[in-house]
């Protein structure tokens, strides 16, 4: 299994950069539960597509520099533009083996 979730605000929806930026690091730490082996977030910005991912789990990736940077270049503004985030946990499978191997059998 692998986890994903996304985060959409429009232009001047109200909603505090603050909020969305912790509720952006709450749903990338709870799909951690759905894969552990790798995780990776990007966002579409006024600054263009930022992408960061390492074959680490959410709670490793959260903690780290490169994180934090791409957070505050996401919600540093002063005001929201459009924000566009996607995040995913993935867990890695061998499921073709399996079925390869039955096969055979």
């Amino acid at each position: 299994m692998c986890g994903i979730f996304g985060v959409f605000s429009a232009k001047d929806s109200g909603y505090p950069l603050k909020l969305l930026r912790q509720l952006t690091t709450n749903l990338f730490i709870l799909s951690e539960s759905r894969g552990k082996d790798a995780a990776g977030i990007a966002a579409v910005t006024a600054q263009g597509l930022l992408i960061f991912k390492e074959p680490v789990c959410d709670s490793v990736l959260v903690k780290k520099i490169k994180y934090k940077e791409l957070m505050n270049r996401v919600f540093g503004g002063l005001t929201a533009n459009p924000i566009v985030i996607l995040g995913q946990a993935r867990l890695a499978t061998n499921g073709q083996q399996e079925i390869l191997q039955e096969a055979l059998q």
